[in-house]
């Protein structure tokens, strides 16, 4: 709840709206409305406004709040002016003779909420009033203002002099003619770090080392993008490139004994890596899974990770330097250039593992390549002049001297190309590790994401049903309009006849007074809850006045044993209302309110209209006659008409009051309630 000065108040009614919906049938006027009121919705953005709400075919906005703005009025007196030739138009379009009343005032309102359900965000203060008495008091097809509006837009607008509207604390009206991207910095700047490639979030670095160790995925999708199955094929790779490599080996140098010794231990280590990944995979729903599952969360530790798939992917270039031998180099040509290209192979080995550190990998594939070029270089296979003889009489001059002699022409050709192959493996790995991180990373925003969706959809759904009822809202998301017709609906309106007695605004601005409304607003929503209360809703609050009704939703409604339950009901509700108040004012100190209620049933239309503020509302003239039974009822009495006392007179005792002057409807027969039956009951 807060105040804010200089705001202009507008608001607009049609005049003709009771003639217009006579021999309309439900749907026709829900789309007259729909049409009208989207027109002025178009207009209320252009102009600048804030729409408030509407109230049966009365419009009223706002300028200047909830956002402050200089040219207020003008935005209100442009709106109004533009509202009177919206209605011109649709009189064309639909054959129809409505005309508009507008008023506008400026001043001082309090903004926010008042309520717990079926809550909009509304104005208060004397200046609204005013600037609805300045509707109220004008002429068809003019836009009628008060003085200090016309102070604001004088240099504008050309006006003329309007009667003085003396209620409203000695304004004077006048009337108006018209005379005149976040997609690619995700990209570019991805949350990493550029040298160590650590998350720059400590906590999402923390989950990333950690999300191998969830070893279930039970709310996952069975992919090979989990990490169960990542780390599976990561290790199928590794056995299968091992297997390769030794059989390479064998095949392309002599078998000995240190070659045996390495060869068994590494295959030791691929099975002791592979049988506990296939088992965690596939032996899940066995006796063996406790124990399958521990040794896969241990060995999916970061530093176990990275101590055992370190010695994992470095295997084959093991096996391959076990076969190193200058006297295997001198006796089989080429073999020396063959250990060369099954080094180069198994280096390219270290792009796999992407689960690993792009740093562990890289390094540990310069080990490799830098023992290597220290072989070349160093010369450790240097031949003797007899060998070298031997070999010249053997075969020809041209005979070259082994790669590891230090002495071969293709010497350097080699080192060049392990150097550039290990810029590529540093690259490589690099570039792999950052493409894991940041699927990771999107993984886990869209997790947050989803989760995000879900809470606003929630979130929306319970704002959507404090806006629309929960059984509108479902035919809404279906189809884009929402009308029908009810017979036999009870409609009530229950006011604070002496509230606006108490409002001042000379203690804070009224916000103590509105702060008690709202109190006394939401003891009458619990009611709401009760769940005799199912077939009653709360159709909105109009400054101090409620607005329900029952017998709306038809499957509730079609629950009942009694087709007057929701009537009955609603009159029990209405009962309780008054207790409630009762109840408040003797707890609140000083305060000592009234209220009346009007009661009254028959056909209504209920639809859902506007295209930016969605309002469910009913309309008819059963809604007109409610209304009139509370503004000529009795302070603390439920007044009803004839045709309600007779329907309700098996479950409540009424008493006669007379007649009573209704405008539109002419002397009615008004009955008071007098109590419920003792017997009665309905449930």
């Amino acid at each position: 709840m807060s105040q804010m000065d200089s705001v202009s108040i507008l608001f607009a009614d049609i005049v003709g709206f009771t003639k217009m919906s006579s021999n309309k049938t439900a749907e026709h006027l829900v789309s007259l409305l729909n049409d009208l009121f989207g027109r002025f919705d178009i207009i209320c953005q252009k102009s600048g406004c804030e729409k408030i709400s509407t109230l049966g075919d009365c419009y009223y906005c706002v300028s200047g709040c909830p956002e402050k703005r200089p040219d207020h009025a003008l935005c209100c007196v442009e709106m109004g002016l533009m509202m009177c030739k919206a209605i011109y138009e649709f009189d064309e379009d639909h054959n129809e003779e409505v005309n508009m009343r507008v008023g506008v005032h400026t001043g001082t309102v309090l903004c926010g909420i008042v309520g717990t359900r079926r809550f909009k965000f509304d104005v208060w203060s004397h200046d609204v009033t005013l600037a609805n008495m300045m509707e109220s008091e004008g002429r068809p097809g003019r836009v009628h203002i008060s003085d200090s509006t016309y102070v604001l837009i004088k240099d504008t607008f050309e006006v003329e002099a309007g009667e003085e509207v003396e209620e409203a604390l000695e304004q004077t009206s006048f009337g108006l003619e018209l005379i005149g991207n976040w997609l690619s910095a995700y990209l570019y700047y991805p949350p990493i770090n550029q040298c160590t490639l650590n998350f720059l979030n400590h906590r999402l670095e923390e989950n990333y080392r950690n999300h191998y160790v969830d070893m279930d995925g039970r709310d996952s999708i069975a992919t090979f993008a989990l990490p169960r199955y990542s780390s599976l094929c990561d290790i199928i790779v590794s056995f299968t490139f091992f297997v390769l490599m030794s059989v390479a080996c064998f095949i392309g140098f002599p078998i000995s004994l240190p070659w045996l010794f390495v060869f068994a231990i590494s295959l030791l280590l691929e099975m002791a890596m592979l049988l506990p990944a296939l088992g965690v995979t596939c032996c899940r729903h066995t006796s063996m899974a406790p124990f399958l599952n521990r040794l896969g969360r241990f060995f999916a530790g970061w530093v176990p990770q990275h101590l055992f798939g370190g010695i994992i992917i470095s295997v084959p270039a093991a096996a391959i330097y076990a076969n190193f031998s200058c006297s295997v180099f001198r006796l089989k040509d080429s073999s020396d250039f063959y250990f060369c290209l099954l080094l180069v192979v198994s280096i390219i080995h270290y792009c796999n593992f992407t689960m690993l550190s792009s740093w562990l990998r890289a390094a540990l594939a310069s080990i490799v390549g830098i023992v290597l070029v220290v072989l070349l270089t160093t010369g450790i296979c240097t031949q003797d002049v007899g060998h070298l003889t031997n070999v010249t009489n053997a075969s020809s001059v041209d005979a070259q001297p082994e790669v590891f002699s230090g002495e071969h022409t293709l010497k350097y050709e080699v080192i060049l190309t392990m150097l550039l192959l290990l810029l590529l493996i540093w690259f490589l790995t690099r570039e792999f590790e950052i493409s894991y991180r940041l699927s990771f990373h999107g993984n886990v925003q869209a997790a947050l994401d989803r989760q995000t969706m879900q809470q606003e959809k929630e979130q929306a759904d319970w704002l959507l049903h404090n806006i629309i009822p929960e059984h509108v809202s479902e035919v809404l998301k279906q189809t884009s309009q929402y009308c029908k017709n009810h017979k036999d609906v009870g409609v009530i309106f229950a006011k604070v006849v002496n509230y606006d007695d108490f409002y001042d605004e000379s203690f804070e601005g009224g916000k103590e007074y509105l702060r008690v409304l709202n109190e006394m607003i939401g003891d009458f929503e619990d009611l709401f809850d009760d769940p005799k209360y199912k077939d009653v809703e709360k159709i909105k609050t109009i400054g101090s006045c409620l607005m329900a009704a029952s017998g709306l939703n038809p499957a509730t409604r079609n629950q009942n044993k009694d087709p007057n339950a929701h009537l009955y009901a609603l009159m029990d509700f209405a009962v309780d209302m008054l207790k409630k108040l009762d109840q408040f004012n003797s707890e609140i100190f000083n305060f000592d309110f009234e209220m009346a209620i009007g009661f009254n049933y028959g056909e209504v239309t209920a639809g859902v209209i506007g295209t930016t503020k969605l309002l469910y509302d009913i309309w008819g003239d059963t809604v007109n006659v409610s209304s009139r039974m509370y503004s000529t009822g009795v302070h603390g009495k439920i007044q009803v008409t004839e045709d309600c006392a007779k329907k309700l007179e098996g479950m409540f005792d009424f008493e006669y009051r007379g007649q009573i002057y209704v405008k539109g409807k002419g002397d009615l027969n008004t009955y008071i309630l007098a109590g419920k039956k003792p017997d009665a009951s309905w449930e």
